[in-house]
């Protein structure tokens, strides 16, 4: 009977083994192909058999709806803020939309709580309370951080450079339900009333002051120098005057950009319309032709796989301004015929940048969201939701009801008054009755009121920022710092280049005193010759800071003021470890060549501390002599990940040829050069990694079951001892 079971058993070990392998052959692969897929954050085409695999529905992948009627619709969320089904365009996969508004929320969410709220979160909070996602408290903490941002600021400018930083605070402001006339006692609406300020900016300050002023429908105040009134109509003709020659909008050059053109119809939009308000029927018509013109050319610049590309790059937050642009005109990004290709438009085209865990990236070859890009993405997403839900569009917030004040409480401190008796020992003494000590002291907690009427009286330009007692005094000291600057820019050489050390210092000492002034004090010493001549002295350095020669790096191509001035850039060689260096050329593949690395930080020349860039800087890197292929760059971050990001090649205005890329993080960056284009590696190594799987899952059934065998055979030789002895026994007893 032994030997019965141990052939029976040997016979299945054999069977075991060699249908394992071939179950692995002959097994559904497309499991583990769309988990590669996900792993790398790849967009799936679209399906075009009359089916849907129910496997594919399930992935975290987003794949365009069948617009045929043939593929099921998917089923919305249990978020509040998603529209029902029936309300959604048949264009899109209603439930990776959903999923990607709900995660992305989240994400944002933490970041804001992570941050306390600050006035930079004004994009999330707009977002947020567009889709009905805001709650009080978060309202509550980001108003109190406007209010207090004025008040440090002593006016009602929050940034004197950039008169974009009122607008978005007032949409944000006014999309949480706050009366942006009075946060702490500022009205947020009139620096906008001065024209020269708004312009200062460029393109931007137009277009958001007009959108500003339009979401809430809001009168513009009067401002206190009549020459510089804004109107409606003076923004409107701005933008306008703006158009470029080829029919869109760009913030600098001549050639237009997507996302400025989308942001100029937004802002366009009421007037296109119609719904617009004082503005000449002449300016109308013009809008109205502008806007088709415009139309028409983003059109024209539409990728032919539905995306968008801004700065020669495919990115998310063009799409995402696409998808408000179309909104705000009232027209279904999902369907429509002016911004599809085959099929696929704006949403297809933010939804290919989704990352699995939440938010959107800003190029595919990132490897983890952007904030940037999730807070557009994110906003994008509540404007097509509003929009299919019949409600006001994004930047259309009549429909909100205005019933919160924003203040701010200064942290409380004892004041010091010499004359306080407390401080006297002879009145240690009290005739406090018993308990009287555990009763709140409301004297301490109350503001003395001229010192609060005091602080709230800054709505109007003041130059108070020193409490000096003498408003001539002030002036005075604005006319020396500008006379300073007078004297220093007479004196340096023609050529930045020669500035000496002293030359340098002075420069510095003169923007120390400068950044020491109020907001209103800053402003008033801008508008003067003096001070303009003196910014051509910075924008000189900022050419000499900006870029390493030796090195071949070059950072001045960006947008004035995007890195300050004083701001250098700092450049030395990287030597890559062994790890770092394997891992490099396993993602670069057979036909890639690294021509070097590169360590990349920047200093303040103010005080010598290490700068951090607060958004996302072109770089451009030499293109070494031989240099072969289309140049990548590689970037070493911090966490160990290897990055690989798109680059182009461009000539610099010293006629050498640059790798150009676009970077967020500032550590180790390589040069290298590949065979064909970055996508296509991208999905070879997705092949080559699908390939290794499936090895894997041959290989380890065996493993398997050549384990199993070899735990049956020792269980059979143990069965065997056990008989064998007992026989023995059996015969002993016998004898």
């Amino acid at each position: 009977m032994y030997r019965k079971l141990t052939k029976t058993i040997f016979l299945i070990l054999v069977i075991a083994m060699t249908a394992f392998p071939l179950s692995a052959a002959f097994a559904d692969v497309s499991g583990n192909a769309e988990e590669m897929v996900e792993t790398f954050d790849v967009y799936v085409p679209e399906d075009t058999s009359e089916t849907m695999d129910v496997a594919e529905a399930e992935t975290d992948i987003y794949t365009p709806a069948d617009t045929s009627g043939n593929a099921e619709k998917a089923a919305a969320t249990d978020d509040a803020a998603a529209p029902a089904e029936s309300e959604k365009s048949a264009g899109i996969n209603a439930e990776a939309v959903d999923k990607a508004f709900n995660s992305t929320r989240d994400m944002l969410i933490a970041l804001a709580d992570k941050a306390g709220w600050t006035d930079d979160c004004n994009w999330i909070v707009m977002g947020l309370a567009r889709a009905g996602e805001l709650t009080e408290d978060m309202g509550k903490a980001y108003s109190s951080n406007v209010a207090k941002v004025l008040a440090q600021n002593e006016s009602a400018i929050m940034n004197t450079k950039q008169s974009s930083n009122n607008s978005r605070a007032v949409l944000a402001l006014t999309a949480a339900g706050y009366d942006v006339t009075d946060i702490g006692g500022y009205n947020l609406l009139e620096p906008l009333s001065n024209i020269a300020y708004v312009s200062s900016q460029g393109m931007n300050g137009p277009i958001w002051a007009l959108i500003a002023f339009d979401c809430g429908a809001y009168e513009i105040p009067e401002c206190d120098k009549p020459a510089m009134q804004t109107t409606r109509e003076k923004l409107v003709n701005s933008i306008l005057n703006s158009q470029r020659s080829d029919h869109g909008w760009a913030f600098s050059g001549s050639s237009s950009d997507v996302d400025m053109t989308c942001m100029a119809i937004q802002a366009l939009a009421p007037y296109y319309s119609g719904k617009g308000a004082e503005v000449s029927e002449d300016t109308l018509s013009r809008v109205r032709t502008a806007v088709d013109e415009a139309l028409a050319w983003l059109a024209s610049a539409q990728n032919e796989d539905g995306t968008f590309s801004s700065g020669g790059y495919v990115n998310s937050e063009s799409a995402s301004q696409a998808i408000v642009m179309l909104t705000s005109m009232g027209i279904d990004p999902a369907d429509n015929d002016i911004l599809m290709k085959d099929g696929k438009g704006a949403v297809d085209a933010l939804m290919s940048f989704y990352v699995n865990s939440g938010g959107f990236k800003h190029i595919s070859s990132n490897y983890k969201a952007d904030v940037l890009a999730s807070t557009q993405g994110y906003y994008s997403l509540a404007a097509l939701y509003r929009y299919y839900q019949g409600k006001t569009s994004l930047y259309d917030m009549t429909d909100v009801e205005i019933s919160h004040k924003a203040e701010y409480v200064p942290d409380e401190e004892e004041p010091e008054d010499p004359d306080d008796p407390s401080d006297d020992p002879a009145d240690d003494k009290t005739d406090d009755k018993p308990g009287d000590e555990d009763k709140p002291d409301d004297s301490a907690k109350t503001p003395d009121k001229a010192q609060k009427s005091s602080s709230k009286a800054g709505s109007k330009i003041e130059l108070n920022k020193k409490n000096k007692t003498s408003k001539d005094k002030e002036l005075s000291d604005i006319e020396a710092l500008l006379e300073k600057a007078r004297e220093t820019a007479d004196a340096l050489p023609a050529d930045a280049e020669k500035y000496s050390e002293d030359d340098l210092t002075a420069i510095e000492d003169i923007w120390k005193t400068y950044m020491e002034l109020s907001p209103a004090e800053q402003m008033a010493a801008e508008s003067d010759e003096r001070w303009q001549k003196y910014l051509e002295c910075t924008k000189a350095l900022a050419e000499i800071n900006h870029k390493d020669c030796p090195m071949g790096v070059d950072l001045t191509s960006n947008e004035e003021g995007l890195i300050p001035w004083y701001v250098k850039l700092v450049v030395s060689d990287y030597s890559a470890s062994d790890a770092e260096t394997a891992a490099v050329a396993k993602a670069l593949g057979d036909g890639g060549t690294v021509y070097g690395f590169y360590d990349l930080y920047f200093i303040n020349t103010l005080d010598g501390s290490v700068w951090t860039p607060e958004g996302i800087i072109g770089v451009r890197l030499v293109l070494p002599e031989g240099f072969k292929g289309t140049p990548v760059a590689v970037h070493l971050p911090s966490e160990g990940n290897i990055e690989l990001l798109d680059a182009v090649t461009v000539k610099g205005s010293d006629g050498a040829s640059y790798a150009e890329f676009f970077a967020a993080e500032f550590s180790p960056y390589g040069l290298a050069g590949i065979d064909g284009s970055l996508d296509e590696l991208l999905i070879s190594n997705i092949d080559d990694n699908e390939i290794a799987e499936e090895e894997n899952s041959g290989v380890m059934p065996w493993i398997a079951a050549c384990g199993a065998g070899a735990l049956m055979l020792l269980i059979l030789a143990f069965i065997r001892r056990k008989a064998v002895a007992s026989e023995d026994e059996t015969a002993s007893d016998d004898k």
